[in-house]
Order: C-alpha cells, then structure tokens, then sequence
C-alpha cells in the first residue's frame, strides 16, 4: 500500500490528498498515513496529528467478505487450535513415554532392592556360619590343645614304662642267669652224686 500525504490547515480540515507522493510540501502542516480499505479521510486531530477517518456503510457484499473473512480467520483459529492439539497429544505421548520409563526404573528399583535384601540376609547367614565355623575352629584347638597334652603325657607314660620294661628285662635276664648257674651246679652235683654212687657199686 503506497503511503498518502495529508495536507491541512490550523483547523484539521483537509486540504488536499495525495497518494504516491514522495516529497513532502514546504510551509503548509501534512501528515503521511495509511488509508485502510473502504476508509475516506475525514480530517486530521490537530491535537495529536493522527488522521480521522470516516467508513461508509457496508454492502450486502461488504458484509458476506467480511463474514467470509471472519469464518476464514475463524478457520485459521481452529486450525492453528489443533495444530498446538496435536502438539499437546505428542508432548503427551513423550511424558507417557517417560512415564513409561520411570515405572520401568522403579520396578528395577524394587528389583534391585529386593536383591539387596536377598544379598543381606545371605550375608546375615555368612556371619552365622563364619560365627559356627569360628566357634568349631576355637573348639578344635582346645581339641588340639587337650590332644597334645595327653600326647605328652602319654608319651611320658610310654618313655616310663619303656623304663621299667627295660628294668624288668634286666632284672628277668639276671635272674635267667642265676638260674643257669644254679641249674649247672646242681648238674655237676648230680654228676658227682653219680660218679660217687657209681664208685660204691664197683
């Protein structure tokens, strides 16, 4: 839309209307302005300098444009309405979908907590058996403790009957050897016994 010049007096009242024009007049009050469609210039408020117009009044095809023009804004309304709809629905399915995800962490979060559970119960049996397995060692080395002692004195016991084993053996040998003396003094009494008895028969 080319812009139009306004020329007018100390009053307001219009004196001369120009469009296209690309020079502003010299001496004289004007204005430049946009007519809007159907509009006519009725004269400018000299308080503000904007320019007063006048419409005049709409057709019965005036009115079915500008009904068409309403309904096609009104189009452009519902259009632009399902459009952000359409985004609603899809920034919608993306939270469902994070929602989606966030349920999926939190039962691997029951999971995982349900492991937890599982691994400290198994640890409290570990501890218990560790306790069992403690106790059993410190046991068997008092066991062990008792084993050695009565090993020792076993052992004592042995080397003191090993002694008096070997003290009998002795004494059993001495008296084995006495024997045999005796035994061979009474053969040679026997024998002289014989010789005298065989002396007295000749």
């Amino acid at each position: 839309m080319d812009r139009t010049l306004i020329i007018y007096d100390l009053t307001g009242r219009v004196l001369s209307i120009i469009y296209g024009a690309a020079e502003a007049p010299q001496g004289v009050p004007y204005v430049w302005c946009d007519v809007p469609p159907g509009a006519i210039v009725d004269h400018v408020d000299t308080t503000t300098g904007q320019v007063v117009f006048e419409y005049e009044p709409e057709s019965d095809l005036g009115r079915m444009q500008a009904n068409i023009a309403a309904m096609q804004q009104t189009v452009n309304d519902i259009q632009m309405i399902a459009n952000q709809a359409a985004g609603m629905v899809s920034n919608i399915e993306q939270m469902q979908t994070t929602i989606n995800g966030m349920k999926e962490i939190t039962d691997n979060v029951d999971v995982m907590n349900q492991n937890v559970n599982e691994v400290r119960a198994t640890l409290t049996s570990i501890e218990a058996t560790a306790g069992d397995a403690l106790s059993t060692a410190q046991l068997a080395v008092q066991n062990a403790s008792a084993a050695n002692e009565l090993a020792e004195t076993n052992e004592r016991g042995i080397d003191d009957l090993q002694t008096t084993v070997d003290q009998n053996a002795a004494n059993t040998s001495e008296m084995v050897g006495a024997a045999n003396n005796d035994i061979t003094a009474i053969q040679e009494a026997l024998a002289e016994v014989y010789e005298m008895l065989i002396g007295e028969e000749n």
